[in-house]
This record gives structure tokens, sequence and C-alpha cells, in this order.
């Protein structure tokens, strides 16, 4: 679609109403995120704290360098909401792999081992996924992700980011069956685990990329691999079954056939 400038006639109408305070914006970080976050490890009250302290830093971090970086209107409070409903996901995503002993791999890359995660780790490491989808995945240079990597490992003491994500991306992609010559490289990893994600929480994703990065090529194999109780995998059988409509864009593309689109989708 194309923006079109305000008339002159209506530039009087126009308001600034500004941005919240960076005190203010910690306040409804931390009152979005407490009741969700403490939740968890109820029984130590000391641990709950910190959790949410630094969470709440990580967020903040997170929000004031895409701004920064990007635009001031890049990040808002609902991504913070987004928040909460990834870290609920990415909590029971794990505590599921716990509970049913499925393989994590380690940082070394192609070394399996069943590894258990107690209830603290289990937390952190939910809080790295999600700060991975909802700010570190969106940024596209390497300097900026390299920024937000350092931050989220003095943050969170102890846990390399990096590794934490790395490692569940490899465990899933065990989960497709991946056709010989395709190599599992840092976009496949990237898109296939995003929009994994984004599927189960039904979060709209845009992926967007240069031809040869594994677009089409991650939702093929998605596809093909979440059949519900079909699904060659049984750790994917918890999931359902993906069903994909697609639609072609082009110059005579119109809103009504996007519309048409989704009605056909909501029927399946």
């Amino acid at each position: 679609y194309t923006v079109n400038p305000l008339p002159h006639s209506l530039l009087n109408y126009v308001l600034n109403f500004g941005a919240l305070a960076e005190e203010d914006e910690k306040k409804y970080i931390e009152r979005i995120i407490e009741d969700t976050l403490n939740e968890r490890n109820r029984s130590n009250k000391t641990l709950q704290q910190e959790i949410l302290n630094k969470t709440k830093k990580a967020i903040f971090v997170s929000q004031k360098y895409i701004k920064e970086s990007h635009d001031v209107s890049a990040v808002r409070l609902r991504d913070i909401r987004r928040f909460v409903v990834l870290f609920k996901w990415f909590y029971n995503y794990l505590s599921l792999k716990q509970q049913n002993k499925i393989v994590f791999v380690s940082t070394t890359i192609g070394k399996f081992a069943y590894e258990t995660l107690n209830e603290k780790l289990i937390t952190f490491i939910s809080i790295m996924l999600t700060l991975y989808l909802c700010y570190y995945v969106r940024l596209p240079l390497k300097q900026n992700r390299k920024y937000l990597d350092e931050v989220y490992n003095n943050i969170f003491d102890g846990i390399s980011f990096s590794k934490s994500v790395l490692r569940e991306q490899l465990s899933l992609i065990e989960n497709f069956d991946i056709p010989q010559g395709i190599a599992k490289n840092k976009a496949l990893l990237e898109n296939i685990f995003t929009l994994f994600v984004c599927v189960n929480t039904k979060i709209p994703v845009f992926i967007c990329g240069k031809p040869g990065c594994s677009k089409s090529l991650s939702v093929n194999l998605l596809c093909s691999a979440m059949k519900g109780q079909h699904s060659k995998s049984d750790f994917l059988k918890n999931y359902p079954r993906l069903v994909i409509n697609s639609y072609q864009g082009s110059a005579t593309s119109t809103s009504k056939g996007v519309i048409k689109l989704f009605d056909k989708a909501k029927k399946v």
C-alpha cells in the first residue's frame, strides 16, 4: 500500500502525545510480566525477585536499543504482551521435553545427550528464547545482534544466550526430515524455529530475505513434518496438524483476494 502525506489542512489536528518516560516504562514492564513470572519458583521468593529484575532489565534494554537503532515506534507495550505469551509457551515446551526425556543437543554441534534442567534453568532459558523471538530475531544486522547477545550474557550471567538458542534450534530440527543436499545452516535453523513457535502461538510472522535464504524451504519442511498425530516424530505429535493456504501477491492483487483466502483458511 502507498502511504500518502497528510493534507496541510489536517496538520492542525495532528497531536504529538510523546512517549513514556524511562522510569514509567520500567514500571509498565514489571507490572505486565510479574504475575506470569511469579507463577514459577514459588517456593523461592529470592529467586522470583532475581528472575523478575533480570527479565525487566533485559526487556527494557531491548526496547530501548531497538528504538535507538531503528525507530521510536518500532517497539511498543504490545511487544511486552507478546513476551508473556511466548514465555508461557516456551516454559511449557521445555517442560514437555523434560517430562518425556526428549534429547537436548549439547553446545558441541552433533553431540546429543539428555540433560536434566531444574525449574530455575527452564525459567531462564524460556526467558532467553522469548527475548530471541521478541527482539533479537527482528534485527537484520550482525552488529546489532552481537550487541544484544552481549547484553543478555551479562544480565543472565552463567547462561550463554547464543548457545541456549542454538541448542534448541538443533534439537527441534532433529524432528524434521531434511533431504540430502540441504545444509542445516543458520538461516534454515532460524526460519524453522521461528515459524514453528509462531504457528503454535498463533503470532503473525513475516520472513523477509533475498532468494535462497530458505524461506519457502522452511515453510515446506514445516508443513511436511507437522501432521498432528500422523507426524513421524513422536514429539511433533504433541502439536496440531499444519494446513497451508498460500497466496501469491502481484500488482493485480486486491484486498478482496486476501480476505477470501482468510475465509477459506477459517473453514479448514
